[in-house]
């Protein structure tokens, strides 16, 4: 099995069937890894679910 080096992402619904990759305004300074999760909900606050892909790294985590 391979794994790449990814960064997590935060994508922003803007209700036309787009996401926008919004990671920098959402999670300054999110850390490299592998991508290991998926949560869907209102990150910012404008009423559109979103969605967040974590990431799974060894090291030091952003919160």
């Amino acid at each position: 099995m391979w794994f790449f080096t990814l960064t997590g992402s935060c994508l922003a619904n803007e209700g036309n069937a787009n996401f926008n990759d919004v990671t920098t305004q959402i999670v300054p300074g999110l850390t490299v890894g592998r991508h290991w999760g998926i949560a869907q909900g209102n990150l910012n606050g404008d009423g559109k679910d979103d969605i967040f892909i974590g990431v799974w790294y060894i090291g030091p985590s952003v919160v």
